[in-house]
């Protein structure tokens, strides 16, 4: 499995932004919902693109389970559109699907365009993420 891994500063500013529209969303209704963080903030695929022209990532979704961060990697030859989840929905209730409540200073943030960020194959070890041929690019 591959792992698009953003800049660290897109790590930090999503990391930031992930806590506070958890906050808000489980503050938010009185469903009996909550949603509960996942690490790592990356976006996971069995493939990737061989020549990357742009990484977008996209203002904050949600489908009823998770909230993710989606993910736009455009190709010379195609393009992917990813999830960096950050989210998972905890516990049942008749609420059916929870839209995350996006603060507007964070709203008005997105899309972030990244100019550099990591490629690398990874696997689940010992309860841990292991990174292997990490492979950095720049986009121009």
């Amino acid at each position: 499995m591959f792992a698009i891994i953003p800049h660290k500063d897109c790590l930090f500013f999503l990391s930031s932004a992930a806590r506070k529209i958890i906050q808000t969303t489980n503050s938010a209704g009185d469903c009996g919902v909550i949603f509960s963080p996942i690490f790592p903030l990356w976006a996971f695929t069995e493939s990737v693109p061989e020549n990357i022209l742009s990484l977008s990532v996209l203002s904050p979704e949600s489908d009823g389970k998770e909230i993710f961060f989606p993910l736009k990697v455009r190709g010379m030859d195609s393009d992917l559109l990813l999830r960096i989840v950050f989210a998972r929905r905890i516990g049942n209730s008749a609420c059916d699907e929870k839209s995350p409540e996006v603060p507007p200073e964070i709203r008005d943030k997105f899309p972030l365009v990244q100019r550099s960020f990591r490629q690398a194959l990874v696997v689940m070890e010992n309860n841990g993420w292991k990174v292997y041929d990490e492979k950095w690019h720049k986009c121009k």
